[in-house]
């Protein structure tokens, strides 16, 4: 095939299936290879021209599946204004995150999700105008609708709309399986896991509504085993 018609059905193969790059390039170099294969055994001199032919048309493969995922990659749109919540956040990675994004975009609001009333309390003594305290207790579902409804009321009252979910609460445990509860095995679960899953679910329908994100934050112990 000529260079146009593998720039055409690259850039066609990305709409029409929704192809990543990788897969645009293996599939057009599969396609290349079996071309080689089926190509008439005549001389070696023909062999080899049909292999640095296949090499060249797989270069420009490459060249315009990158040009098409530039092209038509899916566009995120960019918030100027919003609601961020940012789960487990009376420490750690969570508390920092969350002051910093306060200090930084001054025309969101930055809900910091804690489990105490002491930690909340905290918060608000800093003092700082957009960053405001959420008691949520991701573990528990009664929590989490508690919390979402706080969201629903502000994205009414003030009109911003909720643009991320950040679930970086979590906890650990240092235990032998052997030995390790089972009942404390699933309250970690509860929260690294189903309590993330619980408040997405909660809050997709505000994300969907402004093309928001939800971002999931999780640890380097999950590489290493106990």
């Amino acid at each position: 095939p000529s260079s146009t018609q593998i720039i055409d059905y690259s850039q066609q193969q990305f709409v029409d299936n929704n192809m990543g790059l990788v897969d645009i390039v293996s599939t057009g170099c599969q396609q290349i290879q079996q071309l080689f294969l089926n190509a008439p055994l005549g001389s070696s001199h023909t062999r080899y021209a049909t292999l640095a032919a296949a090499t060249a048309a797989c270069c420009i493969v490459s060249s315009s599946s990158l040009m098409a995922f530039l092209t038509f990659r899916k566009q995120y749109k960019v918030h100027k204004t919003g609601i961020i919540v940012v789960t487990g956040s009376s420490s750690g990675i969570g508390k920092h995150a969350t002051e910093y994004l306060a200090a930084k975009l001054s025309d969101f609001t930055v809900y910091a999700g804690v489990r105490k009333q002491s930690d909340a309390d905290k918060i608000t003594a800093l003092g700082v105008s957009n960053l405001k305290p959420l008691l949520l207790d991701v573990s528990s579902h009664q929590s989490c609708v508690d919390a979402m409804e706080v969201i629903t009321a502000d994205v009414a009252k003030t009109g911003r709309p909720l643009v991320a979910v950040v679930n970086n609460a979590g906890v650990s445990r240092v235990a032998a399986c052997e030995y390790h509860r089972l009942d404390d095995m699933r309250a970690v679960f509860d929260t690294n896991f189903f309590g993330a899953v619980d408040l997405t679910q909660l809050a997709l329908p505000l994300l969907r509504a402004s093309s928001g994100r939800v971002i999931m934050t999780s640890s380097i112990l999950g590489r290493f085993g106990t």
